[in-house]
């Protein structure tokens, strides 16, 4: 109960990579904030925001070193100012107090840190940040990149701002901690190798396995043992696993990443790496978030329920029972769903 109490379920969305606001980048629902577990009144002050899938066309800022801490120490600086020198960024208020169009940046000078009333250390700049920019990174420059030394606790807009350090110390070594923590993605559960028992497909996210988890309909922990049935799959965001083609074996639809195409990964029933060849089932898909793959208008062919993240608009995208692109075209079945989290498609 310690761990699950600060895994919090969600309902946001963010956009990723964009620095107009609104438009561009790459939109993710949130699918869990994971807060660090020590948080009291501010202090250890940072958390995770768990996305509903991979972001691929935006290169990350790195996170800083221990052996970079010199960079955000507060007393090196260059030959005209006796500190260090950062970057703030974000969305807050601007002078006027109005929330800018446009990502807001400036250019600080890191004084000597300040620990807060518990002895946590809290990396200090002379000005910037404002109401609204809270959990923005600051950045510091090492070997001509820049890299991020902090997240923002808090600011006066007019004066001194406060940041939690994750570059260094306890806050970077829990961060870490948590991104090995959470290995698994799941695909879909159905029964694969057809032996009258429901299994889980999930992806092992550091290394792109595809697992299939046997389940033999026991409430406890199944004893067979995971079958490895793909490889490959890190690029991948699954929309659901189902008898697309009618064959009487369960599929994987899942959409690659970097080209925004969903395929289908025929089934063969069975408890290995599938012999068949995946086949093209669209193109454009980049911004969709799959809802689930049911026969959503009862004529006898598995359909794609999903929607358009820039417009919030949910389409049914009918299928045919074939391997290849699907001839009907997809038919708007809502709108208004922005801020909705799927949770799946059944009778």
């Amino acid at each position: 109960m310690g761990v699950l109490r600060h895994r919090i379920l969600v309902d946001v969305s963010v956009r990723v990579g964009n620095t107009v606001s609104g438009t561009g980048g790459e939109p993710r629902r949130v699918t869990r904030i994971v807060s660090h577990p020590q948080y009291v009144g501010g202090h250890n002050d940072v958390a995770l925001l768990v996305l509903s899938a991979p972001v691929t066309t935006v290169a990350p800022v790195r996170l800083a070193t221990p052996a970079e801490a010199h960079l955000w120490d507060g007393v090196q600086g260059g030959p005209f100012s006796p500190y260090d020198d950062g970057i703030a960024t974000g969305w807050g208020r601007d002078g006027s107090g109005r929330l800018p169009s446009r990502l807001q940046f400036v250019g600080v000078s890191i004084t000597p840190p300040a620990p807060d009333n518990l002895g946590i250390k809290r990396i200090m700049v002379d000005r910037g940040p404002c109401q609204g920019d809270s959990g923005s990174p600051l950045l510091v420059r090492s070997g001509g990149l820049l890299v991020q030394a902090g997240v923002l606790k808090g600011a006066s807009c007019t004066g001194a701002a406060s940041y939690s350090e994750v570059g260094a110390g306890t806050n970077r070594t829990w961060l870490l901690g948590q991104l090995t923590a959470l290995p698994y993605a799941h695909f879909g559960t159905t029964d694969w190798d057809r032996d009258g028992h429901q299994d889980i497909v999930a992806r092992e996210d550091a290394t792109g396995t595809l697992w299939l988890y046997l389940g033999d309909s026991r409430r406890g922990y199944p004893q067979a043992v995971p079958v490895r049935i793909g490889t490959g799959w890190a690029g991948h965001t699954p929309l659901g696993v189902a008898d697309w083609d009618r064959d009487g074996n369960p599929d994987v639809l899942a959409r690659q990443d970097s080209t925004g195409e969903p395929w289908l990964h025929p089934g063969t029933g069975t408890r290995g790496v599938p012999g068949t060849t995946r086949v093209l089932l669209g193109w454009g898909w980049n911004s969709f978030t799959s809802f689930g793959v049911t026969d959503w208008d009862r004529d006898g062919h598995r359909d794609i329920v999903a929607r358009d993240n820039d417009t919030g608009t949910l389409w049914l995208y009918p299928g045919d029972s074939r391997r290849g692109v699907p001839t009907v075209g997809r038919v708007q079945i809502g709108n208004g769903w922005a801020g909705f989290s799927p949770f799946g498609a059944v009778d």
